[in-house]
């Protein structure tokens, strides 16, 4: 009978934190690739740098660390890890099991759901064939085949992947399009925005600061369709993701210059094929035009499928709602971490820099944590939250600029007012004074 101590489901980086623990663990991981953390870079002692890549199960750490104590026999008996490199499809929580695509059920004291985030898509479009939304290995090669044939695309968001994509683009002309009145709003003020733009339209390139970043690794793999819930899709791109080794962002324009159309406080209501098969974009404003495909990168929500009408979930993004010990609030037996989970009345006065938001650096800290928090469970000890929660901490690049984002970074608590904001830029002060929203 498959019995363990814990059933980790995911193949994600928050999965695999919690995968090399002293006790019997099953690690679902919905296929033969997993995400790992490769090329750390400490940076401060709170601000991490990596590269993450795509492996084989074969290949990942826990699996490596786990072959060489089964030979040493460093960890204790009561150890032992076993993967499961396919779909849970159900789970079963009054009598603890967690049921596989093939049939087989697991047996658990404790789970764990690191199932990940899916893209938000815009409903009841008429042609949802020519609208990409970016997520996943599969997706970007996808975005890498289409643009092959393209010479003017649509690009709807304004987060990570949005800025990625409207720098590394070439040889196609962007219609830059987001729902708020500022790009590039939800990791930076209007300043900062403006000066990465400015800096993205010099000619030449020479006299931009270069951040040599590390190359990723990524894997083409698809996975059988099952039949009931499917979870443990492919993971996020992670950072850099267009540094993937082959992956070439070019379309087919013969125009020497970028030409980038913007349109802000905009929202998508409709994406119509053309006669020519192009794709007619209609905003909600009643606003058309024309481009050859669209891309869609306006956020993430929890991918939660599994457990829809069995825990309770966020009603913003789905998020199963977990306690400051990263478990459900309907369960005390089943956790969540990383992408798939929405922080729930967490002590105010222990997080007074921290917010939650769906990045890998959070999806690596929470699935430590959860960790940490299983093992005191297990001997029936609380756990005390991680000082990592105290400062919202990530470290990206955008438009070729290393970029730290560090505790309340975008002024989120300040009052409604007016604020001032002073940057320096080539050793002059500049100022200007943005209203806050």
């Amino acid at each position: 009978m498959n019995k363990f101590d814990v059933v980790v489901v995911g193949g994600g980086i928050a999965a695999l934190e919690l995968s090399d623990r002293d006790a019997r663990i099953a690690l679902v991981t919905g296929g033969n690739y997993v995400k790992r953390i490769k090329n750390i870079e400490i940076l401060s002692s709170g601000l991490v740098e990596y590269d993450l890549e795509e492996c084989l199960v074969q290949e990942a750490p826990f699996a490596k660390a786990n072959d060489r104590n089964n030979k040493t026999g460093q960890k204790s008996n009561e150890a032992e890890l076993k993967v499961f490199g396919e779909r849970a499809i159900a789970i079963n929580k009054e009598n603890k099991i967690v049921r596989l695509a093939s049939g087989n059920d697991l047996f658990y004291r404790k789970l764990v759901l690191c199932t990940g985030a899916v893209p938000r898509k815009v409903p009841s479009l008429t042609s949802p064939e020519l609208v990409l939304s970016l997520r996943d290995t599969e997706s970007a090669l996808l975005l890498e085949r289409k643009l092959q044939n393209s010479k003017k695309i649509a690009i709807f968001g304004d987060g990570g992947i949005a800025l990625e994509l409207v720098h590394n683009l070439k040889h196609v002309e962007i219609v830059w399009c987001s729902r708020e009145k500022s790009f590039g709003q939800k990791f930076l003020d209007p300043v900062a925005m403006e000066f990465l733009l400015e800096s993205a339209e010099q000619k030449n390139d020479e006299k931009k600061p270069k951040v040599e970043t590390k190359n990723c690794s990524y894997h083409e793999y698809t996975v059988p369709n099952v039949i009931g819930a499917e979870v443990c899709q492919s993971a996020a791109l992670g950072p850099s993701w267009y540094k993937h080794k082959g992956l070439k962002l070019a379309g087919t324009s013969n125009e020497s210059e970028r030409k980038i159309t913007y349109h802000s406080g905009v929202e998508l209501r409709d994406v119509v094929k053309t006669e020519s098969n192009a794709a007619q974009v209609i905003l909600a404003n009643g606003n058309k035009f024309v481009v050859d495909f669209v891309v869609l990168a306006i956020g993430v929500q929890a991918q939660t499928e599994l457990v829809d009408g069995i825990l309770e979930l966020s009603p913003a993004d789905r998020g199963i709602l977990v306690d400051s010990n990263m478990r459900s609030i309907s369960d005390p037996c089943i956790y969540a971490a990383g992408d798939c989970c929405t922080t729930h009345n967490w002590p105010s006065d222990e997080i007074p820099n921290w917010f939650q938001m769906r990045l890998w650096t959070q999806a690596i800290q929470m699935g430590k944590y959860a960790a940490r928090c299983l093992v005191s469970h297990l001997d029936e000890q609380e756990a005390l939250l991680d000082f990592c929660f105290t400062t919202f901490t990530h470290c990206t690049s955008f438009f070729g600029f290393r970029t730290a984002l560090l505790g309340l970074y975008n002024a989120q608590t300040l009052p409604q007012r007016q604020v001032e904001i002073i940057f320096r830029e080539n050793g002059f002060e500049n100022k200007t004074t943005p209203k806050r929203k």
